[in-house]
């Protein structure tokens, strides 16, 4: 007989799951609107200020980009976050609010921190919960959080609307996209999830935490800090970060089944939606079914072998991306498997959503599939064996870190060029897209 306690977990994961699938088509409709530039419910409140932001920056809204210029705009963009984030680590004992105990990071653990948290690997920070200030978490961590989720999730819609050919020749405008990303995504979502939890029992004391650790330095550190604030902004883009090093795992992050539940909905949502959306604005609904199953059997895999990986040498990069990243990273990998199916099985020639798969197209698949594969295993294995001689000594206390820029961008780039060979045919698409 099944003891009660595993039957209650079965019965929580089935309501988590039911909850997921009712929320998935209404996200996922949603983000399509957004991406397409359709009239949405947020729109009378976040154009203005949408239109202000492109006039400040010098954006040309109207002005879409290939793939070639949209993955240059991504790298840049990422790369200056992962710059100010570093600098922000590393002199976080001279900016203001620093408090009475905070030292600047190590070369090294900012270079990790930095690309972890500008990549949403979803690693773990690596100190202490007192080494960071209230500035590098609010200020650093959190905000590139959000710029780094805005950018996959961008590069997804922009390789998305490549395959739909929604635009030919170019696949959508880089700057635009992030700051729909930003505006009509992630804030409310996030604004959503802080007040939820707010109410499910999580804390969330600014004033008092403030209080305690900067305006009287001889306290002692407690507990009293911006959790439901920070906690969700957070969990809406990856499952690591926290102020408090224990992560979701906290007392008072998970401290009821309510809280419980927007915990999972908040890291499982966004991804599951995104392929909803895939299928939405492409006009392939099976793919939609593909993708979900895709990212569930890969994030079970790595889930199952997290364990097993703390302790031995990684093989393969499932936990060196976001949800984004994973949704995207199947999307590869399902066209992988319709060359394969179609050409080694029955001879047909190799398409993908009736476009006709060149030579170069399928390299860039094996290439964002295996390179960061072989790359990243090979970076961690040389970490993991802690060499202490030889030139090697200087790359191992960061080397982590460059795994995961490598795996991010390795993926994102051929993606893109993907996108790119797509938008550039003249082929009608079956589906009907417009």
């Amino acid at each position: 007989m099944v003891p009660i306690h595993v039957r209650a977990d079965y019965l929580h994961l089935a309501i988590n799951l039911g909850i997921l699938a009712l929320c998935v088509a209404p996200l996922g409709g949603y983000l399509s609107r957004v991406f397409r530039g359709e009239p949405i419910f947020f729109a009378p409140l976040m154009s203005w200020f949408e239109t202000r932001l492109y006039d400040w920056a010098g954006v040309e809204a109207r002005a879409d980009m290939s793939w070639r210029t949209y993955a240059l705009s991504a790298v840049l963009f990422s790369g200056l976050g992962f710059v100010a984030l570093y600098l922000v680590l590393i002199f976080q004992a001279v900016l203001p609010g620093a408090g009475h105990a905070v030292q600047g990071f190590s070369p090294g653990l900012a270079f990790n921190t930095s690309a972890g948290f500008v990549t949403n690997a979803g690693q773990p920070l690596q100190s202490d919960a007192g080494a960071l200030s209230p500035l590098s978490q609010m200020a650093g961590l959190t905000v590139q959080n959000f710029l780094s989720t805005a950018v996959s999730l961008s590069v997804f819609i922009a390789v998305t609307r490549g395959i739909a050919r929604t635009t030919p020749g170019t696949i959508g405008n880089f700057w635009v996209d992030v700051v729909r990303s930003l505006l009509y995504v992630l804030l409310p979502l996030s604004l959503a999830y802080a007040l939820l939890l707010a109410t499910a029992g999580v804390g969330d004391a600014v004033e008092a935490y403030a209080v305690r650790n900067l305006l009287h330095p001889s306290a002692t550190a407690g507990d009293l800090q911006a959790i439901a604030t920070l906690e969700t902004l957070k969990l809406t883009v990856t499952s690591e970060g926290s102020f408090i090093n224990a992560n979701n795992a906290h007392l008072t992050n998970v401290s009821t089944p309510l809280a419980q539940l927007l915990d999972w909905l908040s890291r499982w949502l966004l991804p599951s939606a995104l392929c909803w959306t895939f299928g939405n604005m492409t006009g392939a609904k099976r793919h939609t079914y593909l993708l979900m199953a895709g990212a569930a059997t890969l994030l079970a895999i790595s889930a199952a072998a997290s364990g097993w990986l703390e302790t031995e040498p990684p093989i393969s990069l499932f936990g060196l991306m976001d949800g984004n990243g994973i949704v995207l990273y199947c999307l590869i990998a399902t066209l992988i498997a319709t060359v394969v199916i179609r050409k080694g099985l029955f001879g047909q020639a190799a398409s993908f959503l009736d476009h006709r798969l060149s030579l170069f197209d399928i390299t860039m698949a094996a290439t964002a599939l295996l390179v960061p594969t072989i790359i990243v295993t090979g970076l961690l294995l040389i970490r993991d064996l802690n060499i202490q001689a030889g030139p090697l000594p200087s790359l191992a206390d960061p080397i982590g870190g460059l795994g995961t820029l490598i795996s991010r961008f390795w993926i994102m780039i051929p993606a893109l060029a993907i996108a790119g060979s797509f938008a550039t045919t003249t082929a009608p698409f079956s589906k009907g897209v417009t």
